[in-house]
């Protein structure tokens, strides 16, 4: 991996061959993880979950700003009821 990470960079020349052991012993923090092996299936089926919640928040997302939108739509104005009783108001 290191050997990958230097060639990207335009080095070329190889690690040493105790390069890991001292690196190790530099850096005891960092240690190589087991993983189990994933299978195809499994890799598709986390991707998809992953997009299904992608999905679904982006839904609501949308639901929200269409209601924001309706609520900030033009209303119609409404017709003031005039008091009978006040003077002038129809002229």
């Amino acid at each position: 991996m290191a050997q990958r990470i230097l060639k990207d960079g335009g080095d070329s020349q190889p690690l040493g061959r105790k390069w890991m052991e001292g690196f190790s012993r530099r850096n005891p923090a960092v240690k190589t993880l087991r993983t189990k092996k994933t299978t195809g299936s499994n890799r598709i089926k986390h991707v998809t979950e992953d997009m299904n919640v992608t999905v679904a928040e982006n839904s609501k997302r949308i639901q929200s700003l269409e209601a924001r939108l309706q609520r900030m739509k033009k209303q119609k104005k409404g017709k003031v009821a005039v008091d009978p009783d006040a003077r002038l108001a129809t002229i």
